[in-house]
């Protein structure tokens, strides 16, 4: 699953289901911090 042409803002939260392989990339010149977090059922 690859994300493109988003418009990506501050507090968005992405959810992906178990076993999904995705990718996000920075197209931007800004640096950006992303938090992962697993949930375990």
């Amino acid at each position: 699953m690859k994300m493109e042409n988003m418009d990506i803002m501050l507090g968005d939260v992405f959810i992906y289901p178990k076993n999904i392989e995705h990718e996000i990339e920075n197209n931007s010149d800004e640096e950006h911090e992303y938090i992962f977090v697993r949930i375990k059922e």
